[in-house]
């Protein structure tokens, strides 16, 4: 079969075949290990192996992902695209729980924006107008690079893969992480901690390319990125919606200059409740501003940051906001700040139950404004249990829980009734 393409690429939630050329550019073209260490489809390293970097070790790592890869090196060479219809799509769904090849290596191309059978549907014509012919192409080029370089798949948590080799400055890893507040449908934002990323990446003696969209967080702690873009969201290019984001590419590591950013003193003298009790709204957005500043990167430092500095301040914040406006979302917002940001700041310390309760609105607050948007109590409590069930999907379970408390509060005082009242 001829071949009509140049780089073999393939479509997924978050993809960076378009970028990749750009993030190549910031790597060495030499070195002794390339790690993909959140690889998608793997658009940056078969960018790299194409464009010959001249690497010792190369290394796809990615939990989804991995066993499509390993039917790209085990199967790819003779594959042949089916028929992108609903039965295909059926039965290819079925085979991939058994671990089928075929199954995996035709799921970027049936699977709407190249997610996965469990999360996405049929691809149709919003997905791209690739044909059988031309994904066979891709996928048996894509098998004879990993082959040629007898690239090694992993499927670890990102640390674990990170700790599992020994890295120095002559090695390479590109950061594709899933990005705060996205909702790909493949893989959840909240699956990887931005702090530790943060922490692994300022103390890394390895070079890396990390990329996000322009969140505070990462200016205040990366500096500015090397490269930005904007670029249509591929998930929503309707016919009359043109979404765009801005895409940012930091770099850094041993073999670059590093980055120096000035941090205040973690948590500062007097900090009380009266202490918070006394500052204006605008005095809590800077305390809370400030944070994002002074947040170090040792686990135990930025636990304890949480619960002395910032977790007060949004709490007081809540408390100033709660039924005005601004309200406390929108007040957030003015610093650049969303709940969701807020929210991954807590992965995993302890006092996460108590700031996931704190960001997810109250059942009061859920009610006047859906009242405000002109729903029925019936659409209310619809809407309340499909976020729910969303949560649920994504493995939010914590989420979940508060969601199911506030609609179980919500049933039982009486906010929302099912049932109009009688005449």
């Amino acid at each position: 079969m001829p071949s009509q393409i140049k780089i073999p690429t393939f479509p997924w939630p978050g993809g960076k075949a378009a970028l990749s050329t750009y993030i190549l550019q910031h790597i060495p073209k030499q070195g002794r290990k390339f790690i993909d260490l959140f690889a998608g489809r793997g658009n940056i390293i078969l960018r790299a192996l194409y464009e010959e970097l001249e690497y010792e070790q190369w290394i796809v790592n990615d939990i989804l992902t991995a066993p499509f890869f390993r039917a790209l090196q085990s199967h790819g060479g003779t594959f042949i695209a089916g028929n992108k219809v609903h039965a295909e799509y059926d039965r290819c769904a079925e085979l991939k729980k058994q671990g089928d090849p075929y199954a995996l290596l035709m799921e970027p191309w049936l699977c709407y924006n190249g997610g996965t059978y469990e999360d996405n549907s049929l691809r149709g014509d919003g997905g791209g107008k690739r044909s059988a012919e031309s994904h066979t192409r891709h996928v048996r080029m894509a098998h004879k690079l990993l082959c040629e370089k007898n690239v090694k798949i992993t499927a670890l948590d990102w640390l674990d893969c990170l700790k599992s080799v020994e890295l120095t400055s002559d090695d390479s890893v590109t950061m594709d992480m899933p990005y705060i507040g996205s909702d790909p449908g493949a893989y959840s934002s909240e699956s990887v901690c931005p702090t530790e990323v943060i922490e692994q990446l300022r103390n890394a003696p390895y070079r890396w390319a990390f990329c996000e969209y322009p969140q505070p967080l990462y200016f205040a702690t990366l500096g500015e990125p090397v490269y930005k873009k904007e670029v249509q969201l591929r998930a929503t290019m309707l016919r009359h919606v043109r979404e765009t984001r801005t895409e940012c590419l930091w770099v850094g590591g041993k073999s670059s200059p590093s980055v120096t950013v000035t941090l205040p003193t973690p948590v500062p003298e007097g900090r009380n409740d009266a202490y918070y009790k006394s500052l204006s709204v605008e005095g809590l957005l800077k305390e809370i501003q400030d944070c994002i500043g002074s947040i170090t990167y040792h686990r135990n430092q930025m636990n304890r940051e949480m619960r002395e500095r910032l977790l007060p301040a949004l709490v007081e914040l809540r408390k100033r906001t709660y039924r005005k406006s601004p309200g406390f979302y929108v007040s957030l917002a003015k610093i650049g700040l969303n709940a969701d940001t807020v929210r991954q700041w807590f992965y995993r310390s302890n006092t996460a139950d108590e700031a996931i309760g704190l960001l997810e609105e109250t059942p009061a607050e859920s009610v006047m404004r859906e009242h405000r948007d002109g729903q029925s109590p019936e659409e209310l409590l619809l809407e309340h249990a499909d976020r729910m069930a969303k949560a649920i999907l994504a493995g939010k379970l914590m989420h979940a829980k508060k969601l199911a408390s506030q609609y179980l509060e919500t049933r039982n005082e009486g906010q929302v009734r099912t049932e109009p009242e009688a005449a």
